[in-house]
């Protein structure tokens, strides 16, 4: 049987964090609103996070970040999981069930994945991170 990450202890990547030092660059926004990963990702330096406030449009509306999980320190903790990702996966707005999973660099550690296995995969690339919400991240669609 597959592993759907469910179980497992490990330390979890929130998949949909705000762009800060030491954050990875998971993907790019692209011209359909669908999110395009980037292997490797591209970890966020000084220097890289300088470049990215520069323009006028938040980094979270052009790419999308990850970064480890705070939990209870998020506004979509539950108190036992991420209430985004539960939210995300009952949406209308998920890939059919046949479509390939998208070639994600964080999935083994990933929040999402860890509670709601293929069906977050599914929903993931369609999500764009809200910045105009510091600390309670809303995904929008467009």
């Amino acid at each position: 049987m597959p592993d759907d990450g469910v179980g497992s202890d490990t330390l979890r990547t929130c998949p949909s964090a705000p762009c800060e030092v030491d954050s990875i660059m998971l993907g790019v926004r692209t011209g359909s609103g669908r999110l395009a990963y980037i292997n490797p990702p591209v970890r966020v330096t000084d220097e890289v996070f300088v470049e990215l406030r520069r323009s006028e449009v938040a980094p979270e509306r052009r790419f999308r970040f990850a970064s480890t999980c705070t939990e209870a320190d998020c506004g979509h903790w539950t108190g036992r999981a991420c209430g985004l990702s539960d939210l995300l996966v009952d949406s209308e707005a998920v890939l059919a069930e046949g479509d390939t999973l998208p070639a994600c660099s964080i999935r083994s550690s990933c929040r999402w994945f860890f509670q709601n296995g293929r069906a977050a995969c599914r929903v993931c690339p369609l999500v764009v991170t809200d910045s105009r919400a510091p600390r309670s991240l809303t995904p929008v669609w467009e």
